[in-house]
């Protein structure tokens, strides 16, 4: 009932805005090229087949948003090394939940956020005997740390001093990559949010309960953002769009 009522109250804003006298400013704005949006394809699996919740109102805060621009905009699920390297490469892409960390700050136009702060994590499964280590210690030993591939996550656990033979990037082909191998023993440790991981852990019929969250490793915010050699026009649409009765979403870890 709330989707249908979303729906209709999309289509209602539409009509209105047709009826209205077009005037240069949106002559000019019909004239701008489609914008793509590349998303995880991950998020696709969440929203279609899963039906999460966040994912879903992660992507309706999305479209929400880009309505209000009234610039033509189409959404693109890809794995997500290939979303990093469209929106580097077209004048007319944007990325969605692109992690803000301090490295990427100045490389890219940091346009909407996504969800309030949340804070990423060592997680560890509850039946191994890493789950009892201190990060300290983590840092010292030889155990094996999964991160999703081509992301920032991996980025993080540089960072901490963990030796590139001790990474392991996985792609996502399903959105429970991370927990799977977690749960095989393939790897000792994947960094994740701790209320994705356990989310996944339920989706795969474990107790959410066996992912054992070490401790938080970083805080940097997701994103809608675009490259610095985006459409200026484009841009300027985006930056006097407002947001503010736009809420940062929430997860259950907060």
């Amino acid at each position: 009932m709330r989707t249908f009522r979303r729906h209709l109250t999309r289509l209602l804003a539409s009509l209105w805005f047709c009826s209205l006298p077009v005037s240069a400013e949106d002559k000019r704005i019909e004239t701008l090229p489609v914008v793509d949006i590349y998303l995880d394809r991950g998020t696709d699996v969440l929203v279609r087949k899963d039906k999460d919740r966040f994912a879903i109102a992660a992507i309706d805060k999305l479209q929400n948003f880009m309505d209000r621009t009234g610039l033509r905009y189409q959404l693109h699920y890809v794995p997500w090394s290939r979303a990093m390297r469209q929106v580097a490469e077209s004048r007319h892409a944007l990325i969605y939940q692109l992690l803000r960390t301090p490295e990427r700050e100045a490389k890219y136009h940091w346009i909407m956020q996504v969800f309030a702060s949340d804070a990423l994590h060592l997680i560890a499964l509850d039946t191994t005997p890493e789950a009892k280590l201190k990060l300290p210690e983590i840092l010292k030993g030889n155990t094996l740390i999964g991160c999703q591939k081509a992301t920032a996550h991996c980025d993080v656990a540089r960072k901490l001093g963990v030796a590139e033979e001790r990474i392991m990037e996985i792609p996502l082909a399903v959105p429970t990559a991370l927990e799977q191998m977690l749960l095989r023993e393939r790897v000792d440790f994947i960094i994740a949010y701790k209320s994705t991981a356990r989310s996944n852990f339920n989706t795969l019929g474990e107790d959410p309960a066996r992912a054992i969250c070490i401790t938080p490793i970083d805080s940097s915010d997701d994103y809608l953002a675009a490259a610095l050699g985006i459409d200026p026009a484009i841009l300027e649409r985006l930056e006097a769009t407002p947001q503010d009765d736009l809420p940062l979403l929430e997860t259950p870890s907060r």
